[in-house]
């Protein structure tokens, strides 16, 4: 009110506001001493009752309560407008919360959403991978030996994924994952090597449980067995990632005219999932297994 009214208050006694009318009415402002000679008026300003009492100074004694009257009215007007824009900023708060609750809904509900999409996929992968294991296996032990196999290696990429902090797994992350597991020593493990290249879920999946399957078949039948050599690498060839997993001087020349239930099973994941292709060859106590797919930064 002080600064409302400014050098005018000068001219007053006293002056006092009263929110609302009657003895018990709170005093919400005071200036100056009130004298025995005071005008009192009531006025209903932005819904409510307000009671201004003034005592008039000398100067103002032939215009007191005209003046009284318009000085109140113009106090009361200023403080209305101050309410009205107290209020506004309320609403506008009130509708910026709304708006932020209501975007978070929408993130939860695309969150879920996706969350039970990737469910869906995992499950049905699993399921895939359970009837794939039967048809190969030849004994309950036997089936819970590779299942538990290729289930962990799903499991471990995804675990890379849960814990990465760009989204992604990097390829060499999962084959020295898999070689070390087999029990392949660190000399040779060093000298698994190849550029940076990031995959993300599908294709880290993808490749994990292809690199699975060869470490498992070279562990009963080629280098890992304890005969032979690995060399496994990877490059950048154009616009495509090339992976080589070789494996010389085996006792015997791999036999690959015909695919296992688990073979077709990688070569659908690689091809759908990574979008790439497969090429095995054995010839002269050798296999080579080259998975080539295209290079988009980050395979899905």
């Amino acid at each position: 009110m002080t600064a409302v009214l400014g050098s005018q208050l000068d001219t007053i006694e006293g002056l006092e506001v009263h929110a609302g009318e009657g003895p018990a009415a709170p005093l919400v402002f005071r200036h100056g001493t009130m004298g025995w000679a005071t005008h009192e008026q009531t006025l209903r300003v932005a819904d409510r009752q307000w009671t201004m009492r003034i005592s008039y100074g000398r100067m103002l004694e032939r215009i007191g309560r005209p003046f009284g009257i318009f000085l109140f009215g113009f106090a009361i007007m200023l403080l209305a407008m101050q309410l009205h824009r107290v209020q506004q900023r309320r609403v506008g708060a009130f509708q910026a919360l709304a708006d932020e609750q209501a975007l978070r809904a929408a993130d939860r509900e695309l969150m879920i959403g996706e969350m039970a999409h990737r469910m869906k996929n995992a499950f049905a992968r699993i399921g895939a991978l359970a009837r794939i294991t039967v048809r190969e296996s030849t004994s309950l032990q036997d089936f819970e030996t590779r299942f538990d196999g290729r289930l962990r290696a799903l499991s471990d990429a995804k675990q890379m994924l849960v814990t990465g902090a760009v989204g992604s797994v990097e390829l060499g992350q999962i084959v020295r994952r898999e070689l070390e597991l087999a029990g392949v020593p660190d000399a040779q493990l060093a000298g698994v090597v190849g550029p940076e290249v990031r995959l993300g879920e599908e294709g880290a999946q993808a490749l994990s449980l292809a690199v699975h399957e060869f470490v498992t078949n070279s562990i009963k039948y080629g280098a890992l067995a304890g005969q032979g050599r690995l060399a496994v690498g990877w490059r950048r060839d154009g616009d495509e990632i090339e992976l080589d997993w070789t494996e010389s001087g085996l006792a015997e020349t791999p036999q690959i005219e015909s695919e296992s239930f688990g073979t077709q099973f990688i070569r659908t994941m690689i091809e759908r999932q990574l979008k790439g292709s497969w090429r095995r060859t054995a010839l002269d106590n050798r296999l080579t297994i080259v998975i080539r797919w295209p290079d988009n930064g980050s395979a899905n």
